[in-house]
């Protein structure tokens, strides 16, 4: 009969090329494949002197980060042209499932964008709206549901030749509903007040800040109606639109639970400070 450490070691034994067995069943988790996807830029900001860290929405994976490296290339400087905010790439990415940092072997453009990279206005609506998705969205699994939606909104700015002015705050209505947040839609004559924390129409203030009076509500009830290719028709003044497009951050907020700074809120304001 075998002793109790003769059991012991064996067991361990057994565990050991049973582990051995599985990473290489799982090799991906550690060893990464090159797949092929689709993906929205959402942010870039410079990691070292010779790499940049990018995110980006991607058809297969979801939010993922990359690491691209810098070369000094004409090449390899106008690839790193195409990271602008809102650009909808072809990619060559090795994926790992244990997350962290991923890596490009290549990009190049899926749909070339006609009039966002050369409109102020529209550079300043996508500047904002990816930083947004970019602090909002967490790395998870793939949504082919919202993927489409922000390609389909990306292509409705960059053809639109009619006011964009309110195009960002019809977006970020819709958007919710993709993320699981969508407003309901019980408005009436009794509930004419919108609680950002229950995200429903109530009747009277409630005890909290988080909500909007009925002046307010009463303009944002109509985002119910349109669709985003109409955003041109809600035509909201200088002062509802700077009311809605706070009321919107701090709906965020409060839902996903992130407190953050939005920086190209700045920017955004300045290029619509006259609309």
């Amino acid at each position: 009969m075998m002793t109790e450490l003769e059991v012991i070691f064996l067991l361990l034994l057994y565990f050991f090329f049973a582990k051995i067995v599985n990473i290489f069943i799982n090799r991906n988790y550690f060893f990464p494949m090159l797949h092929k996807t689709k993906g929205i830029v959402l942010h870039r900001f410079k990691y070292s002197d010779s790499s940049f860290i990018t995110h980006i929405y991607t058809e297969k994976f979801g939010k993922q980060s990359y690491i691209i490296f810098r070369t000094k290339s004409k090449k390899g400087r106008s690839q790193i042209n195409l990271l602008q905010p809102f650009f909808l790439l072809d990619l060559n990415v090795y994926n790992k499932k244990s997350g962290g940092l991923q890596k490009i072997k290549d990009f190049s453009i899926d749909i070339s964008l006609t009039s966002i990279p050369f409109s102020i206005k529209k550079s300043a609506i996508v500047g904002f709206l990816s930083e947004i998705l970019y602090r909002t969205l967490s790395e998870n699994e793939p949504d082919n549901l919202l993927y489409n939606y922000l390609k389909n909104s990306i292509l409705i700015l960059d053809l639109s030749e009619k006011s964009i002015t309110d195009f960002h705050i019809l977006f970020l209505m819709n958007l919710c509903k993709y993320l699981g947040i969508a407003p309901k839609n019980n408005f009436s004559k009794t509930k004419k007040i919108f609680d950002m924390q229950s995200g429903k129409f109530i009747i009277g203030q409630p005890s909290h800040n988080n909500f909007m009076n009925e002046e307010l509500t009463e303009k944002f009830r109509l985002l119910f109606d349109y669709k985003l290719d109409e955003a041109y028709k809600l035509n909201f003044n200088k002062k509802y639109k700077n009311e809605l497009l706070h009321k919107f951050i701090k709906y965020f907020q409060i839902h996903f639970d992130k407190p953050y700074k939005i920086n190209s809120l700045q920017i955004f304001r300045e290029v619509f400070r006259n609309n």
